[in-house]
């Protein structure tokens, strides 16, 4: 065992497991949350993913923009300012080893119990941070849900948890499978259960467009942005059946190989260019930007 394992196991071990900002009061381990809060009944919740990576989170700014666009998009405003919430997980993230890699889940929610469930002065925010390990290198086996996930049906502009109701059922259908994969309403590939969907054809790198059926995922621009040129057009099964490579991305998945397809075995180079796509971004993320 590597010293900075070593030295990582030890660090989880002496320190709480899991730390919270709630409502502008730091508190240890979990809030408690009565059953018959709105936001559980109505889906009147906003979440966001953040990754941390050696003290520091990543685009940070980028994810709690896109906490707030979903809560007005939604109309449930969040009462704190955004550099409030931006100074709490820094403030949450020093708490934590810097070695560590770390987990951020703020989420929006209103809270109210009594008639009233859309009272918009009981929203509340709670803000989780928690040491994670996550092997981003497992290659992944997907299936065609054949459930559709597709605007105007579904808005995955936003992050709220009525968008991944499906998720459990399409698994069901597949309990072998580590994932599976969306369709538009026209039959177009759109993306997996949490994470955005890259194929390659050749050197070409295609994604699908941010047409409203997508969660137009930061890491997802990140990779557009600064790792590899990428083109956005609708992806058929076939163009993933035939692609070169293919990889999902997300906060959470980072960058994660796919190896096959309903059932068919999906490249041949053996995740050559996957895994440049995959060391550049690692470059990326644990340099702090």
């Amino acid at each position: 065992m590597s010293s900075r394992k070593r030295k990582e196991e030890k660090a989880a071990s002496d320190q709480p497991e899991i730390k919270c900002w709630s409502n502008g009061e730091m508190i240890e381990g979990h809030k408690m949350v009565s059953s018959l809060t709105a936001g559980f009944h109505y889906s009147l919740a906003v979440w966001e993913g953040i990754r941390a990576y050696n003290g520091k989170p990543f685009r940070l700014k980028d994810h709690v923009q896109r906490l707030y666009r979903s809560a007005q998009m939604l109309e449930m405003p969040i009462l704190f300012p955004q550099r409030e919430v931006y100074n709490a997980i820094l403030e949450l993230v020093k708490q934590f080893d810097p070695e560590l890699d770390l987990y951020i889940r703020p989420i929006a929610y209103l809270s109210n119990t009594e008639k009233d469930y859309f009272d918009k002065k009981t929203m509340n925010l709670d803000i989780y941070v928690f040491p994670i390990k996550h092997d981003s290198s497992k290659q992944v086996r997907l299936y065609t849900s054949n459930f559709r996930r597709s605007f105007p049906y579904f808005n995955m502009q936003i992050k709220i948890p009525a968008n991944y109701w499906m998720i459990n059922s399409a698994k069901a259908q597949f309990p072998d499978a580590d994932g599976v994969l969306f369709l538009d309403k026209d039959g177009y590939v759109v993306e997996s259960g949490v994470a955005n969907l890259f194929i390659f054809k050749g050197s070409e790198l295609i994604t699908p467009p941010a047409d409203g059926s997508i969660l137009p995922g930061i890491t997802r621009q990140t990779i557009m942005d600064e790792v590899y040129p990428t083109t956005e057009r609708k992806i058929t099964l076939q163009d993933i059946y035939e692609a070169s490579g293919a990889f999902l991305c997300g906060t959470y998945t980072e960058i994660q190989r796919i190896s096959h397809v309903d059932g068919f075995k999906i490249g041949a180079d053996d995740f050559k260019m996957v895994d440049t796509i995959r060391n550049r971004y690692l470059e990326i993320v644990k340099g702090g930007n």
